[in-house]
């Protein structure tokens, strides 16, 4: 995925891990908003996710909260 050299500050600053991105792509729901398109986890795809890291992704409360525009 290309990041804008903004989002890629953002994620050093914030200590968002690229996987945690790609795990968005794969797992995320996309909204539109405002013109550009939400990703995040919902309830549903945030199970897939733990599913698919064998319960690890449980461990990691940033997820919960994290989106990509």
């Amino acid at each position: 995925m290309h990041l804008t050299t903004h989002a890629q500050i953002r994620m050093q600053q914030r200590a968002i891990s690229p996987v945690f991105i790609d795990w968005l792509e794969l797992f995320g729901v996309v909204e539109p908003h405002e013109g550009a398109e939400l990703v995040y986890f919902c309830q549903r795809s945030f199970k897939k996710l733990a599913c698919y890291t064998g319960g690890f992704s449980n461990k990691i409360d940033k997820l919960k909260n994290l989106y990509l525009i």
